[in-house]
């Protein structure tokens, strides 16, 4: 507790003034430098930054800058990887979306306003300010730039918060005068897909992956006067349009454990994501306590070692072919439901649509295993899905099939699935194409009949896994009221622990803790090595813990934020419960505590 006090009583000289101007440009700071297409030296942030969608524990504490308003994170060294020329810093064109996302083991870039600019002048330049909010932002400031070869003058900046929030300012006037556009973004680089472009005013806008970006032609630069703010919310952003101050709120991040789903399942947003992950692996759903318990193993079995001649299944397009069995068998069928986009249903029934999606597996009306794509075994060319049967397994083999709109070999993949009649299944993959020409995802796993919870895994790093046989969501975390503090009254904060498990199984009783911390860890610590895998420390620290105990799965706590506390400070919260080890229905715990998503509560005046 005493750390907790410290910390608030410190906010008041750590925190941006609640009465200070939106978009003020006359005290930027330390001068970098001025001139056209400059990369400065390196500077420190003053703080660990987490940029959201960095990979991992990936941090930075340092940053470099351009003339042409673009600014690129880094650490102690420097280094930038990957990183624009300065001949193409102010080069914004149709390959500028792909510099901001930037290639493989890039550094993150942040971008207010990148065009090619000039800054030569008294006056004028390139600014940062790390000292008068030490520890909470640092600001670089473009001040008085002009676009390269015009006279018209504009100032911005772009300021980092150490709570992970980024925030661009722009002063009245500010517009695009040439022909080329100008780029306003953020990107955690490292080789992100390039999503399709947000517009920040009226806003508010989001993003799922670490990045977003919008470009403005000339005269069309709509955000002149405003401040527009970027908060994390996982990996992704949710941007709006805003002044420097801003309400009291509490913002959740991260994610509990565990989601409980009758379902076990993994997505491929491309080809090129899925080949590597698949290729030449195979995974085996073992039935185990009511459900399959799932493991890294299987062979691939040669074309022809079941069934001397295989039947060729007769699929067309997004077409269904259902094969009773003569021989073989498998538990709760009388035949398999073959379909030509990858997958294998105990009965018809299922939507055989080429648009396959993870929410197809998971709510579909049959029994399903999958490695659903759009294929197409009529594509010239393509190989064909051949079925084989013995009495002591059933194989279904996509023998080489194309994609949907292939054209050449490199379009095949092949990939088969046995049904044994002990219930077992196997799915192994032999070469994966890597092209993708349908453009539709790839979705692998199991789901029973009827709806599922969500409730993705990594078949690379997380089996052995046992399926549930429940559907359960994971335990959750919430607060309110929002955190205004003022010079004479506080906010008593309520926060409500939902999903909590029980700490013994049918014992009706449910316990655990409420951590409050000065610290925010947003990309999460695996807790796996402490007995807890799937589970995730959203917390940098420890530094208040408040019990809870009842007889209900829904529970709360309170923490009194006191008076007087400064603007833009915020406390950070996570609440864990404890449960018997083992007794989960997933039984991989074996520490004995779950945990919840994060709150980030950001202190304000109102």
């Amino acid at each position: 507790m005493t750390r907790i006090l410290t910390g608030l009583a410190a906010a008041a000289f750590l925190a941006v003034a609640a009465t200070a101007q939106c978009n003020d440009f006359t005290s930027p700071g330390t001068l970098l430098g001025s001139g056209d297409d400059s990369l400065f030296a390196v500077q420190p942030l003053g703080f660990t930054f987490t940029m959201a969608g960095s990979a991992g524990t990936t941090t930075w504490t340092h940053f470099r800058a351009t003339t042409n308003g673009v600014l690129m994170l880094t650490n102690a060294a420097g280094t930038l990887t990957s990183s624009p020329g300065s001949a193409s810093y102010g080069s914004v064109t149709a390959a500028a979306a792909a510099s901001l996302y930037g290639p493989a083991g890039s550094n993150p870039r942040i971008a207010p306003y990148w065009r090619d600019l000039n800054s030569s002048g008294a006056g004028n330049g390139v600014f940062f300010d790390n000292t008068t909010s030490a520890g909470v932002s640092c600001k670089v400031t473009w001040k008085n730039v002009v676009d390269f070869g015009f006279t018209a003058q504009k100032s911005f900046s772009a300021e980092i918060f150490a709570n992970g929030n980024i925030v661009f300012s722009y002063a009245a006037g500010t517009n695009v005068t040439g022909s080329s556009p100008a780029f306003t973004g953020i990107s955690c680089a490292n080789g992100l897909a390039v999503p399709a472009a947000s517009d920040f005013s009226p806003g508010p806008a989001s993003s799922a992956t670490g990045g977003m970006h919008q470009s403005f032609a000339t005269g069309t630069f709509d955000i002149a006067s405003q401040t527009i703010t970027f908060v994390p919310n996982g990996a992704g952003w949710n941007q709006s349009v805003t002044c420097q101050v801003l309400p009291a709120s509490h913002t959740s991040y991260g994610a509990g454990c565990y989601t409980l789903s009758d379902s076990a399942h993994q997505s491929f947003a491309t080809s090129a994501l899925a080949s590597p992950a698949l290729s030449n692996t195979a995974i085996t759903f073992t039935p185990n306590a009511g459900s399959y318990q799932i493991t890294a193993a299987g062979t691939f079995l040669p074309v022809g070692s079941v069934q001397a001649v295989p039947t060729i299944v007769a699929n067309g397009d997004d077409t269904e072919t259902v094969v009773p069995f003569t021989v073989g068998s498998f538990p709760g069928s009388t035949g398999l439901a073959i379909c030509s986009n990858g997958f294998v249903s105990l009965a018809t029934g299922n939507s055989t649509t080429f648009q396959q999606t993870a929410a197809l597996l998971l709510n579909s009306p049959q029994t399903s295993f999958r490695s659903a794509h759009d294929y197409n075994p009529t594509e010239p060319g393509s190989g064909q899905i051949k079925y084989e049967e013995s009495a002591g397994v059933t194989m279904v083999t996509w023998d080489g099939v194309y994609d949907f709109d292939g054209t050449t070999a490199a379009d095949a993949s092949t990939f088969q699935m046995q049904f044994y009649p002990n219930g077992t299944v196997v799915i192994a993959w032999g070469t994966m194409s890597t092209i993708g020409a349908s453009g539709i995802g790839h979705f692998v796993g199991y789901s029973p009949a009827g709806p599922s919870t969500a409730n993705e895994i990594n078949f690379a790093t997380q089996l052995p896994y046992q399926v549930a046989t429940i559907n359960a969501p994971a335990m959750s975390l919430a607060a309110s009221p929002a955190p205004v503090s003022t010079a004479g009254s506080g906010t008593l904060v309520t926060y409500t622990q939902t999903n909590i498990p029980e700490a013994a199984p049918t014992s009706g009783v449910y316990l655990g803790t409420t951590i409050i911390s000065l610290g925010q860890d947003l990309p999460g610590t695996s807790l796996a090595l402490a007995g807890m895998p799937g589970c995730n420390l959203h917390v940098a620290s420890l530094d208040l813990l408040i019990a809870f105990v009842g007889t209900s799965n829904s529970l709360t706590t309170q923490f009194q934020v006191p008076a007087g506390v400064s603007y833009g400070f915020q406390l950070y919260a996570q609440a864990a419960a404890l449960v018997v080890p083992n007794s989960l229905p997933n039984g991989q715990n074996a520490f004995g505590a779950t945990v919840s998503n994060g709150v980030a509560s950001f202190i304000s005046f109102f």
